[in-house]
């Protein structure tokens, strides 16, 4: 048979066994990246949805905000509530109407303004024109030489006072 020779230095068992622990460190390796990779991802996909929400929430809360707004300051801006268009306007959800809130009321200030010098100017107007007399009430300028009454107050010129 073979005989025992201790000279010979047989590392096979050694190498091997190295070769396993690295592969099993490897292994771990890669599954503590799986498991990092899936822990990201779920966390990520949790930061999504509860940002989408709040984004949908936040949302919901301007477009309301918005409606109520423009129903107030609907009149100061000349603005008939009862109309089929500000009736359609309202109809809109509270997200369509947050979408388009900032294109409405960046106009809204200058359309207060006008409507607000519009009524001033009417009412001035108004005023200006109620305090005219009428055609029938203002004195008749006379369009001969003839002489004055005798009451400049009179409202009826030449008429012969008793």
């Amino acid at each position: 048979m073979f005989a025992y020779n201790p000279q010979v230095n047989d590392r096979s068992g050694e190498i091997y066994g190295a070769h396993q622990v690295e592969a099993a460190k490897a292994q771990a390796a890669g599954q503590m990246s799986l498991g990092k990779s899936i822990g990201d991802g779920v966390k990520d996909l949790a930061g999504s949805i509860t940002t989408a929400y709040m984004n949908n929430k936040t949302l919901d809360a301007q477009g309301k905000a918005g409606k109520d707004l423009l129903k107030i300051m609907a009149p100061a801006a000349g603005m008939d509530p009862t109309t089929e268009d500000f009736k359609n306007l309202m109809k809109l959800s509270n997200h369509e109407f947050a979408a388009m809130s900032p294109e409405i009321f960046k106009v809204m200030p200058s359309m207060v303004a006008s409507n607000s010098y519009t009524k001033l100017f009417t009412t001035a107007g108004l005023k200006a024109i109620s305090a005219q007399p009428t055609q029938n009430q203002r004195p008749f300028a006379p369009q001969s030489n003839a002489p004055q009454a005798a009451n400049p107050f009179s409202l009826v010129p030449n008429r012969p006072t008793n």
